[in-house]
């Protein structure tokens, strides 16, 4: 844990800004999943992995991208989520981690709501995925309205995988607050590149349009920054002693430490 104090310019000095993250960047995403969709830019792109010989997506007969793109993938998110979910739990008990167990619960916390919503959303939402539409070899049509009742839901938007892959953005976040600038610019790169590999693995695949993915890094980014402008100051677990009750569960020393740093 140690490399979370490296370049730091000291703890809990910085807040997310709510016009910039809650609201700004997930509107820039929203705008541009809604012109890719009303504009045609979704087709033109889902077109590009589609054969028109076979009728098919030939990335989805894949074994290989199917199991390294999809699922092994998926489950290297979950595994970083239940390490933050398990170290955030240890640090009740283990002195080295205790300075981090506000900021290890926010993260954990911040990068599960995003895929949380999508999962709820997908049931209620009408968007069919590509390949089930009868443009795509499938047999549904492109429905004109957004919600379904969950027996009619198109279990499809926004799109899931991605939403694992842009929740990464915590980290970005949890850099932010923490002071890290390490942190704060290897999460945001992280997300991005791994929401991107995640949109292009399964919209390769048919299973989602470009639009899908782009609400899904909205939705990601808009959650992730609303927990930890709010949530950083309401998830704070006191150590045995008491200690840090205002500057993050550190002690006296660290918390003078800290207050100077801020300035």
């Amino acid at each position: 844990m140690g490399g979370i104090s490296d370049g730091a310019r000291g703890p809990g000095c910085a807040q997310v800004d709510v016009r910039t993250h809650v609201v700004l960047v997930p509107a820039i995403l929203a705008l541009a999943a809604i012109l890719a969709h009303r504009s045609g830019f979704d087709h033109a792109v889902t077109n590009w992995f589609f054969d028109e010989a076979t009728r098919a997506f030939p990335a989805r007969r894949s074994a290989i991208l199917e199991l390294v793109g999809h699922r092994w993938a998926n489950g290297a998110i979950v595994c970083l989520f239940l390490s933050l979910v398990t170290c955030a739990t240890l640090a009740n008990w283990l002195q080295p981690l205790r300075r981090y167990r506000r900021l290890l619960f926010t993260t954990a916390v911040a990068m599960s709501v995003g895929p949380m919503m999508v999962v709820a959303l997908k049931s209620i939402t009408a968007a069919r995925c590509p390949w089930a539409l009868a443009q795509y070899g499938g047999q549904a049509l492109a429905p004109d309205f957004w919600f379904a009742t969950p027996m009619n839901a198109g279990e499809c938007f926004p799109g899931g995988h991605a939403a694992g892959g842009f929740a990464l953005v915590a980290l970005f976040f949890a850099g932010k607050v923490s002071g890290n600038r390490v942190l704060e610019r290897s999460g945001l790169l992280a997300a991005v590149a791994a929401g991107t590999a995640f949109s292009v693995v399964r919209m390769s695949q048919g299973a989602h349009f470009l639009s899908h993915n782009l609400w899904s890094a909205a939705l990601d980014w808009c959650l992730a920054a609303t927990v930890f402008r709010h949530g950083y100051n309401i998830l704070h677990h006191e150590d045995p002693a008491g200690r840090g009750r205002r500057h993050g569960g550190l002690g006296p020393e660290e918390g003078a430490r800290g207050r100077r740093l801020c300035g």
